[in-house]
């Protein structure tokens, strides 16, 4: 009899396991899910933010980012004063970084078109240190370096040439 109530509740037992792992198993699903769900989000974020990178800085306690970005678009990118302070910016500040130079700034825009026209500006800083770049999520950034090191390995090892183009990216001669 007692060996009947053993095997009783070691199928039990086994049983509650089975649903563990299989909870476990589900719950480890709906984390990846959430977390591609969350670098999607991250992603459609950023969409409205820049990275300005070399800009000067000055170390003052009153520089503000938002003033040191609008007295950019209207000197360096060439639009007008008027409709340089009329672009509304959610925020704007300096990124830590490591090593010395000038941090960069990140901008936010209130409008995605207002992005769209100070990155269609950006040519105007050619010559300059000034870059102008889409501000990316850190692991987007760290995907692109790699693939960047392995595109520069095919092209060496297939000794193929570089060309730019200012509206289609790169391509190959």
């Amino acid at each position: 009899m007692a060996s009947a109530e053993f095997k009783e509740l070691k199928i039990l037992i086994m049983g509650v396991d089975k649903k563990v792992s299989d909870f476990s198993q589900q719950l480890e699903k709906v984390e990846h899910e959430v977390k591609t769900d969350v670098n999607v989000l991250k992603t459609k974020y950023d969409e409205s933010q820049l990275e300005i990178t070399s800009l000067r800085q000055d170390f003052t306690e009153l520089e503000q980012g938002v003033a040191v970005t609008r007295q950019l678009f209207s000197q360096n990118l060439n639009i007008e004063q008027r409709k340089a302070n009329a672009i509304p910016i959610a925020n704007a500040h300096r990124v830590p970084t490591r090593g010395s130079g000038p941090k960069p700034i990140i901008v936010r825009f209130i409008h995605y078109g207002d992005k769209q026209l100070i990155m269609s500006s950006a040519h105007n800083l050619k010559g300059s240190q000034i870059r102008i770049l889409d501000d990316l999520p850190v692991s987007m950034k760290e995907e692109r370096f790699l693939l960047s090191h392995v595109a520069y390995t095919i092209r060496k090892k297939r000794k193929i040439a570089n060309t730019y183009s200012r509206c289609w990216g790169t391509y190959d001669t």
